[in-house]
């Protein structure tokens, strides 16, 4: 078991730690960890809508120990709406409306291709909630383009197990579960049924079997059922 592990609960966090300590990485707590069968299309706007309702609810709750009402102007989520329409107005207003279009989409571009990496970094895997955090909690994509491109962000387990490390000095875990290139997961992934077909399902077929632990599979098979996929746990 990996260091971070076994942490004491007094040790200061990461942000990425406090956020699975908080939302449960690989649960269902975790907006950014999408189910068996959700395409991409549709977690890029489940995974925004939920990060922005976990962030106001934590916002809250910050807010209401220091005696604050969560609606106040001190909730830092109003900065949201404020820089968005000031980017998007601040181009109309300089280049025309086709300058603000153009900034909106490509604010909601970037916006799906940040949420593409935890797409296919946590594709349907699955964690029994208050269990520590493994190598088996995260996909990893080791091409040789796609690391020095993602600034070894795509080493993702390590991005979990100790934020601590600085990216310089991540070590492949090649002994973690594996994906193929993320630029074909990415473009498997424009196709739903190419992308569960020929890369999902094996992969995970190959994960319960050989990572999951005998309580994961159990959730595994259910969110397999869940999704309409083979029971292949219960052929194995």
């Amino acid at each position: 078991m990996h260091r971070a592990c076994l942490q004491p609960k007094t040790e200061i966090l990461t942000p990425d730690q406090q956020r699975d300590e908080l939302y449960g990485l690989d649960t269902q707590k975790d907006s950014d960890t999408p189910p068996r069968g959700q395409t991409i299309y549709s977690f890029v706007l489940s995974a925004t809508w939920g990060s922005y309702r976990d962030t106001w609810e934590k916002q809250g709750e910050m807010l209401s120990r220091m005696g604050y009402s969560t609606w106040s102007w001190r909730n830092a989520m109003w900065l949201l709406p404020i820089l968005l329409g000031t980017i998007v107005g601040g181009a109309t207003l300089l280049a025309g409306p086709v300058a603000g279009i153009a900034t909106a989409v490509a604010i909601f571009l970037a916006k799906m291709l940040i949420e593409g990496f935890n797409y296919f970094q946590h594709y349907g895997l699955i964690r029994i909630e208050g269990e520590p955090i493994a190598k088996h909690h995260a996909w990893n994509h080791l091409g040789m383009i796609s690391r020095p491109i993602g600034v070894e962000i795509t080493n993702h387990i390590n991005h979990h197990l100790d934020g601590h490390t600085p990216f310089y000095e991540l070590q492949p875990e090649c002994d973690a579960p594996q994906m193929p290139s993320l630029f074909l997961c990415f473009l498997c992934g424009l196709v739903p049924p190419i992308w569960h077909r020929f890369i999902a399902q094996p992969r995970l077929k190959d994960w319960d079997t050989r990572f999951a632990s005998p309580g994961e599979r159990k959730l595994a098979d259910a969110a397999n059922a869940q999704a309409g996929w083979p029971q292949w746990l219960a052929t194995a």
